[in-house]
């Protein structure tokens, strides 16, 4: 832990390693990977896939969520579960709370831990696409 409460409308951003880890298969890894990832059937970190997740979100009161994974929750995904299954479906809908996935976070990571600095200005420009339901983030961290 890096000391930093957490307070209210803060971002909170979740550094895995999984780009770096991913950026160092092959390419024959990455197409094994790629067709996991298309069943959601691949082991992976993240957040718990549980209402006290949900909760814990909540009561910090933070504004957004995001990590370095292709999906904010720990995987094999559970479609069978319904609601049970995916952290999206309470976060979002039901708290209000925006995820970012696939951030690639390893530079600013090193760079908080090498002045032990861990707080910032985060900023985020998504598309405003009519009708869309998700989009590039173009989000950019300022410490």
């Amino acid at each position: 832990m890096q000391g930093v409460e957490i307070e209210e409308g803060d971002i909170l951003l979740i550094n895995s390693g999984w780009i770096a880890w991913y950026e160092g298969l092959s390419h024959r890894q990455r197409i094994d990977v790629s067709k996991l990832s298309l069943q959601f059937e691949f082991e992976m970190p993240g957040l718990e896939v549980s209402r006290r997740s949900a909760a814990w979100l909540w009561d910090k009161s933070v504004a957004a969520v995001a990590s370095d994974l292709p999906g904010l929750e720990s995987g094999p995904f559970r479609f069978d579960l319904g609601w049970d299954g995916f952290l999206h479906y309470r976060i979002i809908p039901l708290l209000g709370i925006t995820i970012g996935e696939f951030f690639a976070l390893d530079a600013l990571a090193s760079a908080c831990a090498a002045d032990r600095r861990h707080s910032g200005l985060f900023v985020a420009a998504p598309f405003n696409k009519h009708g869309g339901s998700g989009s590039p983030a173009n989000a950019v961290a300022i410490r």
